[in-house]
């Protein structure tokens, strides 16, 4: 492979396995000093909290700021996932090690929006056939980003975007998110306006891409997440801690979307994401339910 490419899988606590080969690089937000053995971190160089930024707000858009601000030229691609939702590559390798590779492959060619929960074991299980079929994982990425964006599977919902934010998260964030979409002009209007009729999205601040594309979309995405940052009021709404990520992963959906649609020689490729949640059972789930 002559490509270097950086899959980085984002954590903000120890103990959870991970994938340690390259391309995938384990990746630890909210550090205070070095991180782990084996991990990048946050501590060092130029940071959201360096830059007086509400770091803990932001999630692991820590982590895609500090390899954006300080590690951009080790890398032709950059990726992100995170701790607990792992992109579900489907390979010779992975198919010899990982048995329900094969029916979680046919789930998801009949059905255009799932995700798969495994337990502890089978997640695990799961890491160990990343960390042997890194070879033919690297191949795939640099063929699939030479046109397009990866994004994690579009789900579907029942109800739109937006109802779904307002629902889940305190309303006037959106509100205050399209009052600044609005301001801003060109065509962020029409992605405000195109979100309410919406009912899927990529969902998490997950993505895959080559550098140049990668540091135009944390480009728009931070220039409008800091102007939300310093007008929204954290001291009300729910689950705080990490508000303005869960801002930014509706934005950044409609940044990437908006990208491809600028750009027509770039595509978006869907790929599934296997999940550790605890509450779920082992199986095939979409947004709507289980399906396996």
């Amino acid at each position: 492979m002559n490509m270097r490419i950086g899959l980085f899988t984002v954590h903000h606590k120890e103990g959870i396995l991970t994938p340690t080969q390259a391309p995938f690089v384990p990746f630890m937000v909210g550090c205070t000093s070095a991180p782990p053995d084996g991990f990048m971190g946050d501590h060092a160089g130029v940071s959201l909290g360096s830059l007086g930024h509400n770091a803990g707000s932001y999630g692991d858009l820590r982590a895609q700021f500090s390899v954006w601000k300080n590690s951009i030229n080790q890398y032709d691609v950059i990726g992100f996932q995170q701790y607990r939702r792992l992109y579900f590559f489907d390979n010779r390798t992975m198919r010899r090690l990982f048995s329900e590779t094969e029916v979680m492959t046919r789930a998801t060619l009949r059905h255009p929006s799932i995700f798969i929960n495994a337990g502890r074991s089978g997640f695990e299980r799961y890491i160990q056939a990343l960390d042997q079929s890194t070879d033919e994982i690297s191949s795939y990425i640099e063929k699939a980003t030479a046109s397009s964006i990866i994004v994690n599977r579009r789900l579907v919902t029942n109800e739109g975007m937006v109802e779904l934010f307002k629902r889940i998260h305190d309303k006037e964030h959106w509100d205050l998110l399209v009052s600044i979409l609005h301001k801003k002009g060109g065509n962020y209007p029409i992605i405000a306006g195109e979100a309410v009729h919406n009912k899927w999205a990529p969902y998490c601040n997950m993505f895959i891409a080559r550098t140049e594309v990668f540091s135009q979309i944390l480009e728009s995405l931070f220039d409008i997440m800091f102007e939300v940052e310093r007008n929204i009021d954290l001291s009300a709404g729910l689950q705080l801690e990490r508000s303005l990520a869960y801002i930014a992963e509706r934005l950044m959906a409609m940044i990437i979307i908006e990208y491809a649609a600028a750009n027509p020689e770039i595509g978006l490729i869907d790929l599934p994401v296997v999940n550790y949640v605890d509450h779920l059972g082992d199986g095939i789930y979409s947004s709507l339910g289980r399906i396996i």
